[in-house]
């Protein structure tokens, strides 16, 4: 019987196989970004409230809002969430605005929330807090800021543990709404200790320049602000702690350049005369809700003269922002701090 020589078959090359693994490498992944973003809808909050699993819940309560009803919106760190309360413009001005705050916020993340907001909104003005252009990111978060944007099951994937049938059937619905709308009520009251800020900020000065990406990423907003037919206005609120002479003449400088509006409440024209023995709450890094009255009195009067925002409390579309008045007055007389999510 003849038998086959098998004695000439050729082994893969080296190339050969490292192109199988490559192709091996590319399906695998390719079935995994697929199975990842499938799983999305899955995992996303099925609404907006903390109960519900979303993350920073009251600086999103705003997709609860009526669309297109938020005529400005403050996208920042806790700067910006300790100063500004919407519900005093809204009761002294009827003024819709929204704090889209969190804790530490980088650019990234001010630029995901940019992007949430003119999904279901769109505002006159978008405020950026000044304080997030001076902090350091790297680019691994861009990325993977971009990476939760894209794939909510990443972002979302502690959800596991609460999953329930009816996360695979049910699309999300927000209809959650802050009573505070992102503020952050604080009340104690803590002086300055001057010489300790001082010692502080030598043995570890302040940043006062802006980093290129950091720069790249303002200029983008500012595109996509513009598209929406939205002014871009960065914002330094009132701090001892957070602001000098030289983030001021950085951010004049950057003003310059780009075209985008710049407000001090530091100095200048638009300071904002805070009591610091009496109206912040930890010693000149952010104001208690008597500075944040102050601050909020200031912005609503630029938000009128200059933006011509408009006053909207005998308009039944604005409920929300009515019907949250009584709530949020008790809370301010019973001298209850928010709580942070």
């Amino acid at each position: 019987m003849e038998t086959k020589d098998t004695s000439q078959r050729k082994e893969p090359s080296k190339w050969g196989r490292r192109l199988r693994s490559g192709a091996a490498l590319v399906a695998f992944t390719l079935i995994g970004v697929a199975l990842v973003a499938a799983l999305g809808p899955v995992f996303q909050p099925k609404n907006n409230s903390a109960d519900a699993g979303m993350i920073n819940a009251s600086s999103n309560a705003f997709t609860g809002e009526a669309p297109n009803t938020i005529d400005a919106v403050f996208i920042g760190d806790s700067e910006t969430y300790t100063a500004i309360s919407p519900m005093e413009m809204w009761k002294n001005h009827g003024l819709a605005t929204y704090d889209c705050a969190t804790s530490g916020q980088t650019l990234p993340y001010c630029s995901t929330f940019l992007d949430r907001v003119l999904k279901t909104q769109h505002p006159k003005v978008v405020f950026l807090e000044a304080n997030a252009l001076f902090r350091r990111f790297s680019y691994e978060k861009v990325l993977a800021r971009g990476v939760n944007d894209a794939f909510p099951a990443i972002e979302h994937h502690d959800r596991w543990k609460q999953l329930t049938p009816e996360d695979f059937v049910v699309d999300p619905e927000n209809t959650w709404t802050d009573n505070l709308k992102g503020f952050k009520l604080r009340f104690k009251a803590k002086a300055p200790d001057y010489e300790q800020i001082a010692a502080e900020e030598a043995a570890k000065p302040m940043k006062t320049d802006i980093p290129a990406r950091n720069l790249t990423i303002l200029e983008s907003m500012n595109e996509r602000c513009k598209a929406a037919g939205a002014q871009l206005v960065v914002i330094a609120t009132p701090s001892i702690v957070n602001w000098n002479e030289k983030r001021q003449a950085t951010m004049e400088q950057v003003s310059k350049e780009t075209g985008i509006p710049f407000i001090n409440m530091n100095d200048g024209a638009d300071k904002v005369d805070i009591d610091w023995n009496t109206e912040s709450y930890d010693g000149g890094d952010h104001v208690n809700y008597a500075g944040a009255k102050k601050v909020s009195e200031a912005i609503a009067d630029i938000l009128i003269s200059q933006y011509n925002l408009e006053d909207h409390r005998t308009d039944p579309a604005y409920s929300s922002f009515e019907n949250a008045v009584a709530p949020y007055d008790a809370q301010v007389e019973s001298k209850t701090t928010t709580k942070l999510d």
